[in-house]
């Protein structure tokens, strides 16, 4: 599924570059730009990950004691 979603991203700026509604510059640019929001929001969802696995240890502890 990943692989498809690649395949069609890049035939998406491909067509765009063809039919000549943007620039090479223009069609990086936007892959750079959704690259960057793809790594913050998981980065994100990993911290909120982290953060709730580390609120269950800590009620773990606590009811130890």
């Amino acid at each position: 599924l990943m692989g498809t979603c690649v395949i069609v991203i890049g035939l998406i700026g491909i067509s765009r570059i063809y039919l000549g509604a943007h620039y090479l510059s223009d069609v990086l640019a936007g892959y750079a730009a959704g690259l960057c929001w793809f790594i913050s929001v998981l980065l994100f969802e990993k911290s909120l990950v982290f953060l709730r696995l580390y609120k269950k240890f800590e009620i773990s502890l606590k009811a130890k004691q």
